[in-house]
């Protein structure tokens, strides 16, 4: 399972890190890149963001369902990335009216099952305030953390359920 967090980490991270070199800005939120993929590489009904995000959502999954065996709410591990995939399936969110709706919804219920997952499956919620106190200190370093604070929260999120996983 350390192979397919390493691997998430390293799509994600690498997506980041690419999209905001090629944005030369940090977007108000992790799906605003969408809207820039598709003007720099147009695909048809998705985009690089939604082939991107899905795939390390999918590498997510089985480690996330590991690391809660034996617990009664082992869903959470299976849960929350399965709305990360449907928010990367929403790839025109700002858009269209429909694909927002579902957009936001999965963000949202994405959002609230990992932060569960890592509060009463990993236990982990020192993880949670030691990334929250790194994301405002980038955010406040880079300047950017009162136009983006959708960006840094769900940058907070993803590290914290990474550094979850890694440490065990």
């Amino acid at each position: 399972m350390l192979i397919c967090t390493l691997l998430s980490f390293a799509v994600l991270a690498g997506f980041i890190a690419l999209s905001t070199f090629l944005n030369r800005d940090i977007p108000g939120s992790y799906s605003a890149f969408s809207a820039c993929w598709a003007d720099w590489a147009p695909l048809h009904n998705l985009n690089v963001w939604s082939i991107f995000t899905a795939v390390a959502a999918m590498l997510m999954i089985p480690p996330m369902i590991e690391a809660g065996a034996d617990n009664p709410v082992q869903f959470l591990g299976f849960f929350a990335p399965l709305y990360l995939i449907i928010v990367s399936l929403t790839p025109e969110w700002d858009i269209d009216k429909n694909q927002h709706r579902v957009h936001v919804a999965g963000a949202v219920t994405c959002a609230v099952l990992a932060l569960l997952w890592l509060v009463l499956i990993r236990g982990h919620w020192w993880v949670v305030c030691a990334c929250l106190v790194a994301g405002i200190a980038a955010g406040s370093w880079t300047k950017t953390l009162p136009g983006c604070r959708v960006f840094w929260g769900e940058m907070v999120l993803f590290l914290s359920v990474y550094i979850s996983l890694l440490i065990g």
